[in-house]
């Protein structure tokens, strides 16, 4: 995908393709992160397991440095579990920021990932919401702001599933 958003830059570069210079860069951001559209069908390209990793790294840079497994197919499994702890920990030092910045990234994965990244978007990260949200009604207040609406029907669908 990224030789395919070089080969679009390059090309707007030489002026083989009538695109400007912000359009280029959409275009080169959306396939790097897998969301571009389809002009012919109009679909969504989704965010595969095997791009998930990438995508973290580049949003997240500390989790660059987390193992990774040997088989890539391992890797989405690792890096939704590093994930779901960094959100975690930024809720726990008060980095509301980045707390925000970790739920809309997960709520994108949600929403264009493949079956497979939202299966684990569901049942780790939404799934650690739990331990996210164990304090007092007041920060559980404040920290279900930062949560987007389709992450948190998923957490509610978990808990009254579950009989909490």
């Amino acid at each position: 995908m990224i030789r395919v958003a070089q080969a679009i830059f390059d090309l707007v570069k030489t002026n083989s393709l009538q695109i400007n210079a912000k359009g280029a860069a959409q275009v080169m951001d959306d396939l790097g992160t897998g969301l571009a559209t389809d002009r012919t069908n109009q679909s969504y390209i989704m965010i595969s397991q095997f791009e998930v990793g990438g995508l973290l790294r580049r949003e997240i840079p500390s989790l660059a440095s987390h193992y990774c497994p040997s088989k890539p197919s391992l890797e989405v499994y690792a890096f939704m579990n590093y994930f779901s702890d960094y959100t975690k920990a930024a809720i726990e030092q008060q980095e509301l920021g980045t707390a925000r910045r970790c739920f809309a990234l997960a709520d994108r994965l949600f929403r264009n990932g493949d079956r497979m990244v939202r299966s684990l978007i569901e049942n780790v990260f939404v799934f650690s919401f739990s331990s996210m949200l164990n304090c007092e009604q007041e920060e559980r207040t404040h920290i279900r702001t930062l949560i987007p609406v389709t992450l948190y029907a998923l957490y509610m669908k978990q808990v009254n599933r579950a009989g909490v």
